[in-house]
């Protein structure tokens, strides 16, 4: 069996209402899925990050069609292992000359991600058999992308769908994230987790007094409160703040979270899958982590692809946390697949099905998807 065909569909919806992180705001729910298709006919898909820039998906779709495509053809998609190298090493030096190693492990994590949903298709099993069977039965997710305006009513549906855990965006100021804060407590009550966001806008001074003025809100762990490459700075936060400090979105690839947890730069780790080279990278960092007895709360806030890939992960491996869910409505995460992912009592619950257990709704892709003319 061989890989015959390789591509990448683009989906953008636009947003009624702007979602705001402290770097910038997404006016559009932006997907980009890699499919690959083998001689017998099996096509796996995958999931590759495009939220950011919005002009991101144009570099991607050239890296898919014009970087790996010719790196996959007419390879067996079952070595998995063998093709990922193939890709990272035929493409890491152009790469190193372009800057930006991070756009490739994004681009390999949805090839990735297609390669493990045609092994689990050929042999006829969920992917999380494949990456170690179920350890755990359900996944218990929490409500993300909340802030810097709140919304009672999508909290109000989040707590009748049965979350139990927040993560509230900061970084607007210190008098809306407090005002928001002691808002968002009000509403979840005192038995909810609360955690909070800073999508990297402080410096260490200010993240100490901002986690200092925070912490009587209970919150489980600040994510990002730095710039990701702020080794010394997360070293230096980790062993003052009174309040675990989580991160690892922006971290690319295992030798740079190895280099992280070396420093002492986390308590909690956050790969993202379709960000840093798909399963196959991110079990070995949840792996690295566990051998510094770190915890891991994966990062998704991408769509339904990505969320179903992460749920095989997090089924599959001990130490994780809750799964970070997006709260905000999604139509790429809720209209996407025939079937919805099974979620109940604030979990997740994976079905039998083969591959990643997606089957994706051709009117819905038909309804978002960018011409290829504008890739």
């Amino acid at each position: 069996m061989k890989i015959a065909e390789v591509k990448i569909t683009v989906l953008k919806v636009p947003l009624s209402e702007p979602i705001k992180a402290s770097f910038g705001q997404m006016t559009h729910r932006m997907s980009a899925l890699v499919h690959l298709t083998t001689d017998s006919g099996i096509t796996g898909v995958g999931e590759t990050w495009i939220n950011f820039p919005p002009w991101n998906y144009k570099e991607r779709a050239a890296t898919v069609t014009e970087g790996l495509r010719p790196l996959l053809l007419g390879e067996d998609p079952l070595r998995i292992s063998y093709l990922w190298n193939k890709m990272y090493r035929g493409l890491l030096g152009p790469f190193r000359q372009y800057g930006c190693e991070s756009a490739l492990l994004q681009a390999i994590s949805g090839a990735d991600l297609a390669l493990w949903d045609i092994a689990g298709k050929i042999l006829e099993t969920p992917v999380y058999q494949l990456l170690g069977g179920k350890f755990n039965e359900k996944i218990e997710a929490y409500a993300s992308g909340l802030g810097p305006k709140l919304f009672p009513d999508i909290i109000e549906s989040c707590l009748h769908k049965g979350y139990r855990a927040f993560k509230l965006k900061v970084g607007f100021g210190k008098e809306l994230d407090e005002s928001n804060l002691k808002t968002l407590r009000e509403l979840i009550g005192d038995d909810s987790t609360l955690m909070i966001d800073a999508n990297q806008a402080w410096d260490v001074q200010e993240a100490l007094d901002r986690i200092s003025a925070y912490e009587k809100y209970d919150l489980l762990f600040v994510e990002e409160p730095l710039p990701a490459r702020d080794l010394a700075g997360y070293r230096e936060l980790v062993g003052k703040s009174p309040v675990p400090i989580a991160g690892g979105e922006n971290i690319y690839g295992k030798e740079n979270f190895k280099q992280a947890l070396e420093h002492n730069c986390l308590d909690i780790v956050q790969p993202d899958i379709t960000k840093t080279g798909g399963l196959s990278e991110a079990r070995d960092i949840c792996s690295l982590a566990a051998s510094w007895r770190l915890p891991y709360a994966l990062h998704m806030f991408g769509n339904a692809v990505g969320l179903a890939a992460t749920l095989h992960l997090a089924t599959a491996l001990p130490g994780g946390l809750f799964q970070e869910t997006d709260a905000n409505p999604n139509p790429l995460r809720e209209e996407l697949l025939s079937e919805p992912l099974q979620f109940a009592d604030g979990c997740f619950h994976l079905s039998e099905k083969p591959g990643l257990g997606v089957e994706l709704n051709e009117d819905v892709i038909k309804e978002y998807e960018v011409p290829s003319s504008s890739l």
